[in-house]
């Protein structure tokens, strides 16, 4: 059933029954790349909704429910994941890894009465099967006037502007398909509505949610709103590029560099969220002869094998100094102990196939973890 509380703050309800939310929602705060998803995560996390461990202070994102929504299953995998999830056999089928996925879910419920998450573009991949994983999921999807999201997009990403142009508009409408799919509660949100009157658009956001928010309470959630905003925009204020990639165990190997530094760039490796080492960017990589670099001296390697390191940790890289992450991170680190007489092997393959194709040869130039 279709319920429209208030055109004026930009905010639509669909398929809302009557009543109160229920108090253990799931809320998937969604919706195409820099439409103005970070705002509504700030809102939600200045409200206290648990939205993740591993979150920056900018795009609110996190790494481990990110990873988990792009990784996928082998072909051979896929049918006997959707014979075991009926319910979710198309989203099973996409390759989605469903167990682990009702593992994570499992584990978040426990720990948490309400919690949500945020992931742009997400929505078309999980589908009316995928959301059916979640305890009441409620769906936020945000949108925001094309031309504005290029224009973010080809400032921070340092792409054409019409390039910029045609990938937003067509982000728009894979999101407008995707919404008009779904059969939980959705709140359809106009971002330059509720820029313009944020006070009441926090109202229709936390009403929707269920959360509890007193309006004394206001003042300060609009405060680390702001702050998150401009955070937000000091992290995507230049492109920026880079990639981790594994190449030989047990070395941890990527690139990054920022076009406009003529000094190599540091990058510090995180394991769980923990800095493991800060390393300096200043190896030879051939392949970004095709890039417009002046140099080719970006790569960086990192001996893995010290920390000893357990199987399921997530691996993240960032500009040294900064919340701004490489592309390519968010994967779990499997080790592999090969043993033979008198001596014993530990070596390490880097499970990323999220992104697969795109880990070396092709940089770009983005500011990677800054989504929306």
């Amino acid at each position: 059933m279709e319920r429209t509380k208030s055109v004026q703050n930009g905010c639509i309800r669909l398929n809302e029954a009557a009543g109160t939310p229920p108090s253990d929602n799931t809320i998937i705060v969604s919706g195409p790349s820099r439409s103005g998803t970070s705002l509504i995560a700030a809102a939600l996390c200045g409200a206290r909704v648990w939205l993740g461990d591993a979150l920056d202070n900018a795009c609110f994102e996190d790494v481990h429910i990110a990873y988990m929504m792009e990784k996928k299953n082998s072909w051979l995998a896929r049918p006997q994941q959707a014979a075991r999830h009926p319910t979710s056999w198309k989203f099973a089928l996409k390759g989605a890894p469903v167990a682990d996925l009702v593992s994570l879910i499992a584990q978040r419920n426990e720990a948490h009465e309400q919690w949500g998450f945020k992931r742009p573009n997400i929505l078309s991949r999980l589908g009316p099967g995928g959301l059916a994983l979640f305890r009441h999921p409620r769906a936020v999807i945000c949108f925001r006037d094309p031309v504005a999201m290029a224009h973010r997009t080809a400032v921070a990403e340092g792409v054409p502007f019409a390039r910029a142009l045609n990938n937003a508009r067509r982000l728009l409408d894979e999101n407008l398909r995707a919404a008009a799919t779904l059969t939980c509660p959705v709140l359809l949100v106009s971002f330059e509505k509720a820029a313009t009157d944020r006070d009441a658009f926090l109202r229709e956001l936390f009403d929707f949610c269920g959360v509890p928010v007193a309006c004394e309470q206001t003042p300060r959630i609009n405060q680390f709103v702001d702050e998150a905003g401009g955070e937000y925009k000091r992290l995507t204020a230049s492109p920026v590029a880079g990639y981790i990639d594994s190449h030989g165990a047990p070395a941890l190997t990527g690139w990054c560099h920022r076009p406009q530094n003529t000094e190599p760039d540091s990058v510090d490796i995180y394991a769980d969220g923990v800095k493991l080492a800060t390393i300096l960017a200043d190896r030879e990589r051939a392949d970004l002869r095709i890039s417009s670099f002046r140099s080719t001296r970006h790569g960086f390697e990192l001996d893995l094998t010290p920390y000893n390191l357990c199987s399921d940790v997530i691996i993240d890289a960032r500009v040294a100094g900064t919340d701004i992450r490489l592309e390519g991170g968010g994967f779990t680190l499997h080790t592999h102990i090969e043993r033979s007489p008198g001596k014993q092997i530990d070596s390490f393959e880097l499970n990323n196939d999220h992104d697969e194709g795109r880990r070396l040869h092709r940089p770009t130039l983005k500011p990677i973890g800054v989504s929306a």
